[in-house]
């Protein structure tokens, strides 16, 4: 008798089981993506492991960038862009950001990535402004 072949077999409805479980558990899930398509100024199409989602997006992304997706709460209903990983990006210990030029609106934005918390520093001829990104949506906290 193969033990070997019964022990894989074994370790497979193991482990496909552990998967199972663990697609229901309620916390936030990142993985990287791909651009694919710009749909509007907040939506876009991504790739991951073969299959498209489509996002939310608060800074500017390009076909083919490199993003970072957040499933809040493994809602894969939710999806949106944490960051840009192509953008041009600065990094503490505890935080990075990203830098990049907003054609449409004209302005200059800084995409900051806190252990807890996202901001969104823009600047134009209007002045300063900082909006706290809350799933992946930016709420103005202050304005100059």
């Amino acid at each position: 008798m193969d033990y070997t072949a019964i022990i894989k077999e074994l370790c497979d409805a193991i482990y496909n089981n552990i998967q199972r479980m663990a697609e229901k558990f309620k916390f936030d899930r990142t993985f990287d993506a791909v651009v694919k398509e710009v749909r509007s100024k907040s939506k876009c199409v991504v790739n991951y492991m073969g299959r498209n989602f489509t996002v939310d997006y608060s800074s500017i992304v390009k076909v083919g960038d490199r993003v970072k997706i957040c499933a809040p709460k493994n809602d894969w209903n939710q999806l949106y862009v944490v960051f840009n990983k192509t953008a041009p990006t600065m990094q503490t210990k505890n935080a990075s950001g990203s830098f990049y030029f907003n054609e449409e609106e004209k302005k200059c934005c800084l995409l900051w990535h806190g252990s807890n918390e996202d901001w969104k520093l823009t600047a134009d001829e209007t002045g300063l402004s900082l909006d706290k990104i809350v799933s992946g949506r930016a709420t103005n906290v202050w304005k100059k």
